[in-house]
């Protein structure tokens, strides 16, 4: 976030590209254990529940870089913008959920034939 009020990154700050992934392997290793649920499907249904909280969560974030953006005239176009992280993070966590909700999907068939 201070970087977004510099409006530069410090030399060697890759941090902002993985901040997403932090924070959901935050929040996986967060997760009780005990609360899961016997069926095997469970943890997809889980999984997509909790990257929808992080997909809203970088979203929000996204918002507020374009606005902070927007309010402020002296960005040069030719530059690439510090939301350009934001977008590619969210354009990934798009895939990733895609991904999930096809395993979710698939298991959900698998069970309902066996």
């Amino acid at each position: 976030q201070e970087a977004l009020d510099n409006e530069e990154l410090p030399e060697n700050a890759d941090w902002p590209n993985y901040a997403a992934y932090f924070r959901f392997a935050g929040k996986r290793s967060s997760f009780n254990h005990h609360q899961m649920a016997e069926d095997e499907c469970d943890i997809h249904k889980l999984t997509l529940a909790e990257l929808y909280e992080i997909v809203k969560e970088e979203a929000d974030i996204f918002e507020r870089c374009l606005a902070q953006q927007d309010g402020n005239r002296l960005v040069k176009r030719s530059f690439i913008s510090l939301c350009d992280v934001h977008r590619h993070t969210l354009a990934e966590l798009f895939e990733i959920v895609k991904e999930e909700a096809e395993i979710y999907e698939n298991c959900l068939s698998a069970t309902t034939k066996a």
